[in-house]
């Protein structure tokens, strides 16, 4: 897990780290707590051991500064990744280059809302943009829906690296208006709802992933 101060959303540098807090991650559904070390090698705070299964409620607690963060979250079922399918985007304009990257998965309920975080990586570098996708429109049916990636050019033989998540309603919502503010130009967005209570930014969130690898080609 990592712990940074506040920074402005476009502001250039790296947001300051955080390595004195005290974390402790606690399993709500067994009661079992888990205290989370930092590691100055990688700059995140981490622990070993956790059992688990899905539907499990898990509980952050930091203390940082005389303030006590808090936050919860369940761990939602996993889904699988089948497969990716790469193509050129119809939709591109010009010479810039813009990508479908399709998951293949097939939701797993029709009557349930399912929210799905995706991350992006070219070779040896996980990219920041944020893609995210709801089943509103395929409930219980295999994904058809392509995640629009421009900004990031694939080379042939490029291998391409599809991590999903499947997350919990607070943690969409997190992500889509942080992709909502980082569209707006010329105002001052807002910060995103977080499920932290405290007065802290960002998001805490429990789940499985699923990986794809694919390489490019035209």
């Amino acid at each position: 897990m990592s712990l940074t101060k506040t920074t402005p959303i476009n502001d250039p540098y790296p947001s300051p780290t955080v390595s004195d807090a005290v974390v402790v991650i606690k399993n709500l559904t067994t009661g079992t707590d888990h205290p989370m070390q930092y590691n100055l090698g990688s700059g995140w705070y981490a622990a070993s051991g956790f059992g688990a299964k899905p539907g499990d409620v898990f509980q952050l607690s930091v203390d940082y500064n005389g303030v006590n963060y808090v936050a919860s979250c369940p761990l939602m079922s996993s889904v699988t990744l089948d497969g990716v399918t790469i193509k050129d985007s119809e939709f591109a304009v010009g010479s810039k280059p813009l990508y479908d990257v399709i998951p293949h998965f097939t939701d797993p309920s029709a009557d349930q809302r399912n929210y799905y975080h995706f991350r992006i990586g070219v070779n040896d570098k996980l990219y920041t943009k944020i893609f995210v996708m709801s089943n509103a429109f395929s409930g219980g049916m295999p994904n058809t829906q392509p995640l629009r990636v421009r900004d990031i050019e694939f080379i042939e033989g490029d291998t391409v690296t599809v991590i999903m998540e499947r997350v919990a309603p607070v943690v969409y919502q997190y992500y889509f208006e942080l992709l909502q503010a980082s569209r707006k130009t010329g105002d001052h967005p807002s910060n995103p709802t977080s499920n932290i209570t405290g007065g802290a930014l960002g998001y805490f969130s429990a789940f499985y992933i699923e990986v794809q690898r694919v390489v490019y080609e035209k």
